[in-house]
């Protein structure tokens, strides 16, 4: 069966694409089965929606709708499609967590809830059939007028699934990433789900806190590939937790070290997941970066968001991946329901005892799906999206924090200076190049941004430029205009060093 699948293009889009693993998965898994399958990334180059579909013929077309940024496209893509009569496929988180939003805005004929490798062959043999969805697990759709949502797909075995055909994409290049010395950068998967239960994250509804591994042989066979025909340098594992326990670290470092493909990597990692020792086994496989997501240095916050760390462990876990020669990120969340000025000072405080590290931070926002948007509807907090344009409105305001959205105790002015401080701590740290020498972290930013963004043409790259200029003009407004706010959280613009 002719399949066309899309990812579509992103409303004011700052940023290099990176690669929609889920529709490659399922474009690939497709393609095992015999179907022919079109891949078209509309992030990457935005091709005429009628002449895409007038050359390829589809008899079903898939669209990932995995945030309310890409709903005006696939309300496009659903509109022409219609004229066509082709039927529609909606998949993807947000898809996932409103299925019936999705198809009353007009963006679908049905949505596949949650993995959809099987539950996408599934859909193509009905439709091949003539049928309905009504025996597919994992579907959404309108039968006799009437929105029905069938029973949960369970998981599968991810032993199942083919390497990603990166060449689908026609040249997997475009999504290459600089970052940390590496200038060809991938995000390839080695396992789905996470066992966590964060109030902030719509894991619980989407993998249902399920951790499966994937056969580390599969994924390093879509790095030969990527390392021998298109130059890759380096592979961001992005699973969730990059693995679960020591013994799985140690055997996954091995298997990559015995592969003799020559890469730098980084990954995802829980504090005090593992001994400080480990960390140098994982630099001699090639590890250079690490993400720890922290969220706060707050026990009471950290209790509210169920994280399940031990703050006393961060300075230990930290401070040994970086002597060991890997890069430390430490990612935060500020703005979290019910933080008090006393937990933003427990965060600051414990940021500068690791000036070593790298820092990312984002202010809270209740998505769909997650423990705490629940909550906060609950107690008439928070407006539930009532239809799927709602969204586009609420998710807009996900990076500017206003009143509106300050769920906490804490003034919005002190909580954006905060987040600016952190963020300046990684915009002036030195970081080491290939060479041994340093150079400043926003330097070399701002020469990989420009590198990525030319790539998306000319009116992207100063679109971007101007976005990028915007956050770091907001950036040092928030960190040296409001000197009263620094003191009252004890912030030091200049990082000492703990030995």
């Amino acid at each position: 069966m002719r399949v066309l699948l899309i990812n579509p293009a992103v409303e004011h889009y700052y940023k290099s694409v990176t690669g929609p693993l889920g529709v490659l998965a399922i474009a690939s898994y497709l393609k095992k089965g015999g179907h022919e399958v079109t891949f078209v990334d509309r992030c990457v180059k935005k091709t005429d929606i009628e002449k895409l579909i007038v050359d390829n013929n589809p008899q079903i077309i898939g669209v990932a709708l995995m945030s309310a940024k890409v709903i005006v496209d696939v309300r496009e893509i659903y509109n022409t499609a219609k004229k066509h009569g082709i039927p529609v496929i909606a998949g993807g988180a947000t898809a996932s967590v409103v299925p019936k939003l999705v198809i009353d805005g007009g963006c679908a004929d049905a949505v596949i809830k949650g993995e959809g490798e099987i539950t996408w062959a599934e859909a193509v043999k009905a439709v091949e059939e003539g049928r309905d969805f009504s025996d597919v697990d994992g579907m959404c759709f309108v039968k006799d007028g009437v929105f029905t949502e069938n029973p949960d797909r369970d998981f599968a075995d991810l032993s199942q699934f083919p390497p990603i055909d990166w060449e689908m994409t026609g040249d997997p290049s475009v999504y290459f990433q600089s970052l940390f010395g590496q200038k060809k950068v991938l995000y390839i998967y080695t396992a789905k789900g996470c066992p966590g239960q964060c109030t902030f994250c719509f894991n619980e509804r989407y993998q249902k806190r399920c951790y499966r591994k994937r056969p580390l042989e599969t994924a390093l066979e879509e790095v030969k590939l990527l390392t021998e025909k298109y130059g890759m340098d380096g592979v961001h594992f992005s699973d969730e937790i990059w693995c679960r326990t020591r013994e799985e670290m140690y055997e996954n470092c091995r298997m990559i070290k015995e592969s003799g493909l020559i890469f730098e990597w980084g990954c995802n990692f829980r504090i005090g997941q593992i001994k400080p020792e480990d960390f140098s086994n994982m630099y001699d496989a090639g590890c250079r970066w690490i993400f720890f997501g922290i969220e706060s240095g707050s026990d009471h916050v950290q209790k509210m968001m169920k994280k399940g760390i031990r703050l006393d462990k961060v300075y230990e876990t930290v401070r040994a991946c970086h002597d060991a020669g890997i890069t430390a990120i430490s990612s935060f969340i500020v703005g979290f329901p019910g933080e008090r000025e006393e937990d933003l000072k427990k965060t600051v405080e414990l940021i500068q005892t690791i000036p070593f590290s790298m820092f990312d931070c984002n202010f809270f926002f209740p998505f769909e799906g997650t423990q705490m948007h629940d909550v906060l509807v609950s107690e008439g907090r928070y407006k539930e999206a009532k239809k799927i344009d709602d969204l586009r409105v609420l998710e807009k305001s996900e990076y500017k924090l206003v009143n509106s959205i300050n769920f906490t105790e804490v003034p919005t002015r002190d909580i954006k200076v905060v987040r600016s401080w952190i963020l300046w701590q990684s915009f002036t740290r030195k970081i080491d190049k290939n060479d041994g020498k340093k150079e400043l972290f926003a330097f070399k930013a701002a020469i990989d941004a420009i590198r990525s963004l030319f790539g998306g043409g000319i009116k992207h790259f100063f679109l971007s430029f101007g976005y990028s200029a915007q956050m770091i003009l907001n950036v040092m407004f928030n960190v040296f205009c409001f000197p009263s706010v620094r003191k009252k959280y004890g912030i030091r613009l200049s990082a000492r060093k703990r030995k």
